[in-house]
């Protein structure tokens, strides 16, 4: 499954109510809602904002009373997982959203048809897990949604270069 690039708009693939909320919680004082925009829709720009602990903090502060897209809600939770992790690449991010958001979506479905209220967000609890070798590096990530539970395996070549007497 790829991340579909199509969701993207000129701010990324966030809505209105996602913009508003960022807007709202680095302080409207500070930049303009169409400054704000521009900065969303230039990648070197956003990555560092979406990053902010602080964006996280506030979206934990208000809960489930948070008025924000599915995907942003999911994104800042999946994003500060992998970031704590010191798994940095935003595309690692976007794809696991888009997979822990459909898990969301089938689970509200299912509730939906049992006649069952839930709340807009379901709660997402994330681990990640990374065995760290001389070459390749693996990597778990586990997403639990309602009762589904989400499992990425993976490896990647560790980043580390060889210490001098190592090259040998």
């Amino acid at each position: 499954m790829k991340f579909n690039q199509e969701s993207y708009n000129s701010s990324g693939p966030f809505t209105g109510a996602d913009v508003a909320f960022i807007h709202r919680a680095f302080g409207k004082n500070l930049v303009s809602r169409d400054d704000l925009v521009m900065i969303l829709a230039d990648q070197n720009l956003r990555q560092p904002l979406l990053d902010s602990r602080r964006l996280f903090e506030e979206l934990k502060q208000q809960g489930e009373n948070v008025d924000v897209s599915h995907y942003f809600f999911y994104y800042l939770q999946v994003r500060q997982a992998l970031l704590r992790s010191k798994l940095a690449d935003p595309r690692l991010a976007e794809y696991i959203t888009s997979l822990v958001v459909e898990l969301a979506d089938n689970q509200q479905n299912k509730f939906t048809v049992r006649g069952i209220k839930v709340t807009p967000y379901i709660p997402l609890k994330m681990g990640v897990g990374i065995n760290e070798g001389t070459d390749v590096n693996t990597v778990q990530i586990q997403a639990d949604i309602g009762n589904l539970k989400l499992v990425v395996d993976g490896h990647y070549i560790s980043s580390q270069k060889p210490e001098d007497g190592d090259n040998k």
